[in-house]
């Protein structure tokens, strides 16, 4: 009885380690996942902003261009 309880306990001393150091991981991963998400996600609205602006000034100069014709 007394010799299992130090090796049980090591195991689950082991176990909250590795669980731990996984939950670690996971949240890091996480993390890095959110912010490069968040960096994809504002260069695609960026570069659609940008997208948009530039035709609608087109279009405008084109109206302009029938306008004076």
């Amino acid at each position: 009885m007394y010799y299992t309880f130090p090796s049980c306990m090591t195991t689950m001393i082991r176990c909250l380690h590795v669980y731990s150091f996984g939950v670690f991981v996971l949240h890091w991963a996480w993390n890095w996942v959110c912010i490069n998400c968040r960096k994809i996600l504002w260069m695609g609205l960026y570069s659609m902003t940008w997208c948009t602006n530039s035709h609608s000034n087109e279009n405008r100069e084109h109206t302009r261009n029938e306008m004076s014709l």
